[in-house]
């Protein structure tokens, strides 16, 4: 009887239909095959109610095995009128229809539920000359015709399917059940007849087999067929009697089903059990059990990575010792599947067994096998998927699995549940979620101050890293004298050439510049970073970061020399060791562009930030603030080369981002403040610019005080606006005020003490104090000259000037 819910399948049943019109006129076979439940039979069946019209004769054949079959050809030779009803000798009935099938066309005989070739190949027609389709699980068929491989439902056909089966209305549930099911026909078709017998949704279905998955695939076959699912793939699985492939299930059973890399295998070979051992050891024997597996349509393989229904897997799983299983698993993981942050070739090997992994932990999490184990092997997974990855929402969500096993089984004072709270604040601090970290910060402070005392390596590591979310939110006092006092305990414990030391000094180092206290700044990121090279070389990310750090410091000093070099080393040393999309490197592109802007060398900066854009939109779950970082610094860049618009809206999306993630008064707000100000300067909108330069100026003074460099750029910057607007009587103190403060921090020989002599001297130039503006124009080339080279951007802006509006009005020689 035609089966009224069939649900698409029509490449195939047009490919069918296309085969046998080729060979209209001549014998040809298509066998059907595929795993158990995948709809053969019913996709066979459809054929023939469909194109049966185009045939004389449409037989069907139960053909699980010959008897079956002869039973099968005695009902069409009798109904035939070839044999009489009482006719039983076998011989006779395959004589009349192979005399038959090999004098007419115009047939199609369909035998279903083949076992292999072999076991029907003699009760098959001799010599037809009509149509063939055979349906089987087995995949070895092609010495007798056309093979099609029938999958599960599309991911269109399945929840078609469910909505013409059920005539359910609300759909709430449905697609997370469809992927639980692995869009099975047999699976849908018996999910289907449940729900509509007792009356449930989709979403009720789901929690049933949640809860009792074992029992509704054992029972509750759908109507007109006479196996659950699980009996279904039973019938396929008594097929297998050699040890090593039952070993082989039993594994696949609890990986990850869409993608197990056969590399899994052969990396643990000599960590599994006999005879499976010996056979991964051995390529052609074990190329032969997959083969055999394959042919029975239990797994599927190609690119060297095997596949196996999930529901095939909780099949197997029923008839296995899954606790042993589980928990061979898991320590084989745990005990030989690792990764060292600084070697590359470890994370690859990693990388390729993250699914497994996953699968694995998940499995022992669930049946409660080595739970502790499993909690170290979620933390690791939390820590690939974020340094590695860069995948902060699934770190998160491994962290936080890691974290509630360990508080269970742990407690919450051991030291394994700190760990992974550090690790989980940190996640946090990256993603601007700094209420949260400073919280799991703080609390895991209190509890190891109680437990192990003021020396303990982790609560110092704590305060770090506190230390280093106080100076993301601008807290710099705080995050300072939280540094000394760590510096002081670890120095007194551990000494002053401890690599554990080194990191604090960096940290340290790091607010002193952010203070601008430069040289103190300086002595000691070399100091931290002598210890660190004695300790672990340079070529590490600790390194790269202490690169940054000093780089930075030497542009404050205008040391430009060293800072660049310092820029490009981190760069390298972080392509070297990461990969070319890694959040990482996006920082260190940043880093340099940020120099080359200081440096006015606009042409090189673009390219490096687009290129940490496009880097950062691919990774997931970038750090918002950093894109906004990039953002605002393209913005900056395309206004100093008069793409206007464009700058604009990058310096909109970067405020946009901060707004969303950061809070109002954060530091990083004054930098796209200013940067729009200077947009507006640019387009002499001079009344748009003003609002914005005292926002940036007010939040500076406020987190940085009046003489940090950032502020005193404020309040140049302010100067100039008046200037331009012809205010002098607020310009004039402004900029006045601007220059003592840069020559106080930097002294004569500076970036920005020369850019503070210029911009005094324009004024000067502007209000017709002739001697003033010419004496200070006069020496902020010569400064510049010496400082930063007759190349420099400053010293061919200053140069401009002068040859532009000095030069046609007085004979002066620079």
């Amino acid at each position: 009887m035609r089966n009224k819910y069939f649900t698409g399948r029509s490449i195939i049943l047009d490919e069918i239909n296309t085969e046998f019109t080729i060979h209209d006129n001549s014998s040809f076979s298509q066998i059907l095959t595929g795993t158990g439940g995948v709809g053969k039979t019913q996709l066979a069946l459809e054929y023939a109610y469909n194109c049966g019209f185009e045939y004389d004769v449409v037989w069907w054949i139960e053909a699980e095995d010959p008897k079956m079959i002869i039973e099968g050809y005695r009902g069409f030779a009798y109904k035939m009128g070839f044999i009489e009803r009482d006719v039983e000798d076998s011989e006779i009935i395959l004589s009349s229809v192979n005399s038959w099938t090999s004098q007419n066309r115009k047939w199609l005989f369909i035998f279903d539920n083949a076992e292999t070739l072999e076991q029907v190949y003699d009760y098959l027609p001799i010599h037809p000359q009509g149509h063939i389709i055979i349906t089987s699980r087995n995949t070895n068929w092609n010495e007798f015709g056309k093979v099609l491989e029938i999958d599960v439902f599309s991911e269109l056909e399945a929840p078609i399917f469910m909505r013409k089966r059920t005539k359910l209305q609300d759909e709430s549930g449905l697609d997370t059940l469809l992927v639980e099911l692995g869009h099975l026909p047999l699976a849908l078709e018996q999910a289907s007849a449940y729900i509509i017998n007792n009356c449930i949704t989709y979403s009720e279905y789901k929690d049933l087999f949640d809860k009792f998955r074992i029992e509704i695939l054992k029972k509750y076959p759908p109507l007109k067929y006479n196996y659950s699912v699980a009996t279904t793939w039973v019938v396929s699985l008594d097929k297998i009697h050699d040890e090593s492939s039952r070993q082989l299930l039993d594994i696949l059973a609890f990986l990850y089903a869409d993608s197990v890399d056969i590399q899994f295998f052969t990396t643990v070979s000599e960590h599994l059990d006999n005879p499976l051992s010996d056979k991964v050891n051995n390529v052609l024997e074990f190329n032969e059990i997959i083969c055999k597996l394959k042919e029975y349509s239990l797994i599927k393989c190609s690119s060297n990575k095997i596949s196996i229904h999930r529901l095939l897997q909780e099949v197997i799983q029923m008839s296995t010792d899954s606790k042993k299983w589980i928990g061979f698993l898991v320590n084989l993981v745990y005990d030989h599947l690792d990764y060292e942050f600084e070697d590359k070739k470890s994370w690859m090997t990693y990388k390729d067994m993250v699914d497994q992994i996953y699968s694995i932990a998940n499995h022992g999490n669930r049946h409660k096998i080595e739970i502790g184990k499993v909690s170290f092997l979620y933390h690791q997974l939390g820590s690939f998927f974020n340094m590695v990855l860069n995948d902060f929402k699934r770190a998160e969500s491994m962290y936080l699995e890691a974290l509630k096993i360990r508080e269970e089984i742990f407690g919450i004072y051991s030291k394994d549940t700190i760990i992974t709270k550090n690790n989980l604040a940190g996640l946090y601090k990256d993603q601007g979620r700094y209420a949260e970290a400073e919280e799991l910060y703080l609390s895991s402070i209190a509890i190891c101050e109680a437990i192990f005392g003021a020396k303990g390596k982790l609560l110092l590591t704590l305060k770090d890293n506190l230390a280093q979310l106080y100076q993301v939110v601008g807290k710099y006092e705080t995050a300072r004298r939280l540094l000394i006092e760590v510096i002081d305990i670890k120095t007194s414990f551990y000494g002053s050439e401890s690599s554990f030391v080194a990191t604090s000094k960096g940290n340290l180092g790091v607010i002193l510049t952010t203070l601008g206290e430069y040289e103190k700044a300086e002595i000691l990121l070399i100091e931290s970073l002598e210890i660190e090279s004695n300790a672990t070389g340079t070529q590490n990310e600790n390194t790269a970061s202490i690169f940054d750090a000093l780089a930075n410091v030497y542009t404050k000093l205008g040391k430009y020399n060293l800072a660049e070099k310092y820029f490009k080393d981190s760069l390298y040393i972080r392509r070297t060791i990461f990969t070319s999309e890694h959040y990482d490197v996006a920082i260190s592109l940043n880093n340099l562009a940020t120099f080359y802007m200081e440096m006015h060398c606009f042409n090189e900066a673009e390219p490096l930030l687009y290129e940490s854009l496009d880097i950062s939109k691919k990774i997931l779950s970038m750090d918002p603030c950093e894109i906004a970082t990039t953002y605002n610094n393209l913005g900056k860049v395309l206004t100093e080369t008069g793409e206007y618009e464009n700058a604009m809206k990058m310096l909109e999306k970067s405020i946009k981002l901060k707004k969303e993630y950061m809070e109002e008064e954060h530091i990083d707000f004054s930098a796209s403040y200013t940067n729009l100000g200077n947009l507006y300067m640019s387009l002499e909108e001079y009344d748009l610019a003003e609002p914005f330069f005292k926002d940036a100026f007010k939040i500076r003074e406020k987190i940085l005080g009046t003489k940090h460099p950032e502020t005193i750029n404020s309040i140049n910057n302010l100067g100039v606006l008046y200037n331009a607007q012809m205010k002098f009587d607020k310009a004039e103190p402004l900029l006045v005020q601007a220059l003592d403060y840069t020559k106080d921090v930097f002294g004569d020989e500076h970036k920005d003490t020369i850019e503070s002599y210029y911009s005094l001297s324009v004024f000067y130039l502007q209000t017709k104090r002739q001697k003033e503006g010419i004496e200070l124009l006069f020496k902020a080339i010569k400064l510049s000259k010496k400082v930063l080279g007759e190349e420099h951007e400053t010293t061919i802006m200053i140069n401009d000037y002068i040859r532009s509006s000095v030069l046609p009005y007085a004979k002066i020689v620079f």
